[in-house]
């Protein structure tokens, strides 16, 4: 291989990273948009069965999670994600109601 070819190879190799990283943000600025499809995959995946089955566990005085309903646990999904988009800032005060 000449001097060359393995500058192509690494401009190329550049460009490709450089293309991938671009279409993994331009993916999560829109999926984040849409709550990563929160409400679709609560169905399919039947996290509410979860959080009923682990929230009782929680050690951190959050036991009464299990209590809230499927519309608040996709409310606290966004607002999550709109304090992750804002370098977290508001995390700590998120309040949920029981049923």
């Amino acid at each position: 291989m000449n001097k060359r070819t393995n500058i192509s190879a690494w401009t190329n190799g550049c460009w490709s990273l450089s293309l991938w990283l671009l279409c993994l943000m331009v993916m999560w600025v829109a999926l984040s948009q849409q709550s990563f499809f929160y409400k679709q995959w609560y169905h399919l995946l039947d996290i509410d069965k979860t959080i009923n089955e682990y929230a009782p566990l929680n050690r951190f005085g959050r036991e009464n999670f299990a209590q809230t309903s499927a519309e608040e646990h996709e409310r606290l999904f966004a607002v999550m994600i709109h304090a992750i988009h804002q370098q977290g800032s508001g995390l700590s005060t998120i309040q949920y109601a029981r049923r």
